[in-house]
């Protein structure tokens, strides 16, 4: 079950590089807003801050909110077990959310600098949210 959860982690950064790579090599069409839409540009910003902050926040929070610690640890082992695939693919469902958006957003403002700085801030948030046996242990364990 936790393959499955790692398999789907896998599947989000794959298509988020893919989408990168699409942007990159402009097989998808990119620059489509121009420089004379400052407003839009900076409610872009804001937007692309907001959703990797708060993307980046709740993804790396999202296994030790109360509720769902407290479902993971009160459950038998094997409804513990699906609790935390379930959550886990949804926090890659976040990240994924926070990855595509920000290329988006970058690609689609003139390679805003903001933007390429939220997906780094993504990228790294990445790397803490691998879905593992480990982690569900600690999890388990801790009271």
């Amino acid at each position: 079950m936790i393959r499955k959860s790692q398999y789907i982690y896998i599947g989000t950064l794959l298509s988020a590089l893919l989408f990168w790579f699409l942007n990159l090599y402009e097989i998808l069409p990119v620059e489509y807003l121009s420089n004379d839409m400052k407003e839009t540009l900076y409610v872009l910003d804001i937007v692309s801050i907001i959703l990797s902050l708060g993307g980046t926040f709740l993804a790396l929070r999202l296994m030790v909110i109360r509720k769902v610690k407290n479902l993971i640890v009160t459950s038998s082992m094997n409804e513990a077990l699906g609790i935390y695939c379930k959550w886990a693919n949804i926090r890659s469902a976040i990240l994924g959310v926070m990855l595509l958006a920000g290329i988006a957003i970058y690609y689609a403002s003139a390679y805003n600098t903001s933007a390429k700085y939220c997906i780094l801030i993504s990228m790294i948030a990445t790397v803490f949210c691998v879905p593992g046996k480990e982690e569900f242990e600690k999890l388990r364990n801790k009271v």
